[in-house]
């Protein structure tokens, strides 16, 4: 796998200057850019009003470290497009946040409030209109019919072992998968025409990494007892881990305390290299 230099940075994790402060002198050290989900929007507006420019500030001392992904669905976009590996970064906002990122250093900038309150509200609105959830389900009802009833419990045994081990959920999940025919054919089934399929299937494209991310997700559930009552909030968690997950498998590494984004990255490294070495 072509990983770029740059590590993807859990803006709840970036709280904290223990954890933020050896990016930067990474960044110092060998130019390791931090990359910003677009999505992170959402994660910072968890926060309150007070705690959001606390938050930012540690990331002001290098501006020009900070960089923001594209959303995923974005870049699938652009793979679609281009029938080739494509730039995840945001030009127009990575401009934005270095701007604010300025702003606080020099306190010259200040985050008002109405305007956390609108980026609140435009995340709630995009989240509650992507389909990847309802897509979900029905993975998940594809892993609770193919897969047998003794091997869940085996997989789920291994989870919860102390330490996890991951190794049969993984196993499973490449089966499950098949191979880089088995994932262009899908791309071909969501309207990908079969010379861009082919393409994407050549590398880990963020179109199938996302794709395996969804799996992952759903064979999790299955697992533990099912999605068929999960809230929509619950499953929209996992959407924003996927997003964290899958563009640092571009990348170096994923930065986070959050120990289901991390599996799920870990998982996705696993099982990428097991598909494209």
């Amino acid at each position: 796998m072509i990983r770029e230099n740059f590590v993807v940075l859990d803006m709840n994790t970036c709280r904290s200057e223990a954890a933020v402060q050896p990016l930067l002198d990474e960044y110092d050290r060998a130019a390791t850019g931090i990359y910003i989900p677009a999505i992170a929007n959402w994660e910072l507006t968890k926060g309150t009003d007070d705690t959001l420019p606390a938050s930012l500030r540690l990331l002001a001392q290098r501006p020009e470290a900070v960089s923001v992904a594209f959303h995923t669905y974005v870049v699938k976009g652009h793979e679609k497009k281009y029938k080739r590996r494509v730039d995840i970064v945001d030009n127009r906002h990575t401009r934005n946040i270095r701007d604010v990122l300025r702003g606080l250093r020099d306190d010259t900038r200040e985050i008002d409030p109405a305007t956390v309150a609108v980026v609140r509200e435009h995340w709630r609105k995009l989240l509650d209109r992507e389909d990847d959830a309802n897509v979900l389900r029905q993975l998940e009802q594809i892993h609770r019919r193919e897969l047998a009833q003794s091997r869940a419990n085996l997989i789920r045994d291994a989870l919860q072992a102390d330490p996890p081990d991951r190794r049969p959920f993984r196993t499973y999940l490449v089966e499950a998968l098949g191979d880089r025919e088995d994932l262009a054919r899908f791309l071909v089934g969501v309207d990908y025409g079969h010379v861009t399929a082919r393409k994407l299937a050549a590398f880990p494209s963020i179109s199938l990494l996302y794709l395996i991310a969804l799996h992952a997700m759903a064979l999790r559930w299955r697992v533990f007892g099912g999605v068929a009552g999960a809230r929509d909030d619950r499953l929209q968690n996992d959407m924003v881990d996927a997003e964290y997950a899958v563009l640092a498998a571009y990348g170096r590494d994923l930065v986070t305390r959050d120990a289901g984004a991390r599996a799920m990255y870990e998982d996705l490294i696993s099982v990428a290299g097991t598909l494209w070495g």
